[in-house]
């Protein structure tokens, strides 16, 4: 409902609220029983049910204080329903669980089922469960009587959260708030520079409900106030310093309890010395869709390992210098332009972008064309060490290189890949080549003939839908190969009780790449179920967050 399904076409219904969806999700889970068919669950759950679990369900029926486990309270724990099938659910209520008798003798197949759909009725606070008591057929989004159900516990930050309680039971949510902050430099020694200014961004989705700018006094310390509020909007606060952007956290509307909140601010000092930059991940794909050319995608994944933000010797110079490969045209960037972020140098382009500290925390994604007639040497050099290069070309396209070993087929988004990965970090500025031949097979390429002719359409599956491809494919090669599988063992020491000690950087790449751990950690049996969907949900709603921030800046 909130994300949507692209696979099915389907869009994301983030301009609901969230009560509306949940009362939406609500209301799908009865459509597989008819109204009577409820009404007959409810009596079946209040004979054979209610006395452990409760009347409303939530596990505070009058023989729960007898159990040695504390009956499963639905009303409070919206996820617990969320991870079973109706089959699981009907599973458990014929063959018991735990305390829990079985039943199959005394409720049959087709009640099972219908007391499932009814149970989760009781998982949401939409008033579903009354109506089914009625005999109504519920209407998402229809205002209930009679006693509400207990309200949902708080979600983990980015899910949706329950139904607020009934009018009357919660105080007003202010039309204004105050938002202040304190600018630090995190950097050693360092110190808060004259005449910042901080500005304060809202955001309705993704669409920009305002913006409000203070002057940021000695001490740091700035102040918004009669700042518009609504539980929909999420804000944060950026600011110039030194030349260089910064960024607060975010902070999500229907977070903000009372009438003022903070947004802190970390800046920097800044360095010209770029000698502490390394590139974590250099990503190369190739794309042959075109006739006689090949597009060759290349993803840079930087990191600065300093307590300085690394800036340009000269306003309008370039911090990192990439050298493009002779016959290089039509270079292309997936954000920025020649003349913009991007200057053009003598023998390629650079980035005039600043680099902050931490890791992954900056990406380059460009492509640029080369001739192609079934073989091509091509000879790449990368403007930092380069701690992992992970190449990809489709099935067909023979590719050989001093510097690569193949790492085998791995499909990612509907397109199958040949992989390949660097042996050893790659020195900067010392280049390695890669010989290409044959023909890529046309069944794997994942694009349909009718758009192969469209250098716009390649435009955008290139630095697009490739560039993610590059992210998934490159990071899973990247954590399983180099043994850098940070989210992966925050994952696993969450489940195991012990103190997470990674400081993932939030951006998009390194969310990308934490999920795409946690995935592959999950399917080799390194991960319990509950963890692993715990842990996804979690990541999903930081990548929210890191992309309108990103967005922001």
């Amino acid at each position: 409902m909130t994300e949507g399904n692209l696979d099915k076409f389907m869009p994301g219904f983030q301009s609901l609220s969230d009560r509306q969806r949940w009362d939406v999700v609500a209301y799908t889970y009865t459509l597989s029983a008819s109204a009577d068919e409820l009404a007959q669950a409810k009596t079946v759950y209040d004979q054979n049910c209610a006395a452990c679990h409760g009347e409303n369900g939530s596990g505070n029926g009058p023989q729960a204080a007898s159990l040695k486990t504390v009956p499963a309270a639905w009303a409070k724990d919206q996820s617990r329903l969320s991870q079973l099938s109706a089959e699981d659910m009907a599973q458990v209520i014929a063959n018991g669980k735990g305390e829990m008798p079985a039943f199959a003798d005394k409720i049959d197949e087709n009640q099972r089922y219908a007391l499932a759909a009814y149970l989760r009725t009781l998982s949401f606070s939409s008033g579903l469960g009354q109506a089914a008591a009625a005999g109504e057929t519920p209407i998402p989004g229809a205002a209930t009587t009679g006693t509400p159900v207990a309200q949902a516990e708080t979600p983990a930050a980015g899910q949706v959260t329950g139904t607020p309680p009934a009018a009357g039971t919660a105080p007003a949510a202010p039309s204004t708030i105050t938002i202040t902050g304190q600018v630090t430099n995190a950097s050693e020694g360092g110190k808060l520079p004259d005449g910042m200014k901080a500005t304060l961004l809202a955001y309705q989705g993704m669409d920009q409900a305002f913006d409000k700018s203070v002057d940021v006094p000695a001490d740091g310390v700035y102040r918004f106030s009669d700042v518009e509020f609504s539980s929909d909007y999420v804000y944060f606060v950026s600011l110039d310093a030194n030349g260089v952007t910064f960024n607060s956290d975010i902070l999500h509307g229907k977070d903000v309890t009372g009438s003022q909140a903070s947004l802190p601010v970390q800046i920097y000092d800044t360095s010209t010395d770029a000698s502490s930059l390394l590139a974590d991940r250099m990503h190369v794909f190739f794309d042959f869709t075109q006739p006689g050319k090949v597009q060759v995608v290349n993803l840079y994944i930087i990191s600065n390992p300093s307590d300085k933000a690394i800036v340009a010797s000269e306003k309008g110079k370039p911090v990192v210098t990439f050298a493009l490969p002779e016959g290089a045209t039509n270079l292309q960037f997936q954000d920025g332009a020649l003349g913009a972020r991007y200057v053009q140098t003598e023998k390629g382009f650079g980035d005039t972008q600043g680099i902050q500290p931490g890791t992954g925390q900056h990406q380059v994604l460009f492509a640029y064309d080369m001739p192609y007639n079934n073989k091509l040497d091509l000879n790449l050099t990368p403007p930092l060490p380069v701690d992992a290069a992970i190449v990809m070309v489709q099935p067909g396209v023979s590719l050989k290189s001093s510097e690569l070993q193949e790492s085998g087929q791995r499909d990612v988004q509907g397109m199958s890949f040949q992989t390949f990965q660097s042996t050893k970090v790659l020195p900067a500025g010392q280049s390695f080549k890669i010989s290409l031949s044959g023909t890529a097979s046309t069944e794997s390429s994942g694009t349909p003939a009718s758009q192969s002719a469209n250098p716009t359409t390649s435009l955008l599956i290139g630095l697009g839908a490739f560039g993610l491809v590059l992210v998934a494919a490159g990071g899973w090669l990247y954590y399983q190969n180099n043994n850098r599988r940070r989210a992966a063992l925050a994952a696993e020491a969450e489940y195991s009780g012990d103190e997470e000690v990674l400081d993932e950087t939030e951006t998009t790449t390194s969310l990308l790449d934490a999920i795409v751990a946690l995935d592959d950690l999950h399917a080799s049996g390194g991960l319990p179920e509950a963890a692993y969907k715990q842990r996804r949900s979690e990541l999903k709603a930081r990548l929210a967050d890191a992309m309108l921030r990103e967005k922001g800046a």
